[in-house]
């Protein structure tokens, strides 16, 4: 057992006095107390994953959720977007916020949250315009801001298998919500 402590301690230590990334292999490095060795993360970027770790916490999707672990999540991405407005991260913090707002069945914030990831990057996927588009629909009773939204995701879409249950589903609603064809019970 001797025997194996000690060559644990070796190999730890030819990792800390060499270094084990490709980039610095075989180069000896100076370990000291004033060089870190772990490099931490930045505020931003910590917000958002303690934000991302809370709402993963709560539990899976479609499943019974821990709504008080939800609503620190959301706490959690509301500080993030009020310190960070211009991280890379804030249309993604937009986006989980208004899937958690929709679990919570707050549909109108779930859809200012879809909305918002779009605006501020208006290079996010278009799903989150085809999920404003069925809350607003669906869930709102607003069709002709839904129609719009939906006629928009769908002029976004660049390959033709991009988002398809999305694709086909609006394409069928807007020509329902224009009167081109009945809606289907």
């Amino acid at each position: 057992m001797a025997r194996l402590a000690v060559i644990v301690s070796v190999i730890t230590l030819s990792f800390v006095l060499v270094g084990c990334n490709g980039k610095d292999a075989g180069k000896s490095q100076a370990v000291t107390a004033a060089t870190p060795v772990v490099v931490p993360a930045s505020d931003a970027n910590s917000l958002y994953a303690e934000a991302v770790r809370l709402e993963e916490q709560a539990g899976p999707l479609m499943v019974g959720k821990d709504e008080a672990l939800l609503k620190k999540a959301l706490d959690k991405y509301n500080q993030f977007i009020s310190k960070y407005p211009k991280s890379d991260k804030i249309d993604d913090a937009a986006f989980r916020m208004a899937g958690i707002y929709e679990y919570l069945k707050d549909y109108t914030n779930a859809v200012l949250y879809y909305q918002r990831t779009y605006q501020w990057n208006p290079q996010t996927p278009t799903v989150a315009r085809f999920k404003a588009a069925y809350i607003l629909d669906t869930k709102l009773g607003r069709r002709s801001d839904a129609l719009q939204i939906y006629q928009e995701a769908l002029s976004k879409i660049t390959r033709s298998d991009e988002h398809r249950q999305w694709v086909v589903y609006a394409e069928q609603r807007v020509k329902e919500l224009t009167g081109e064809v009945k809606p289907q019970p």
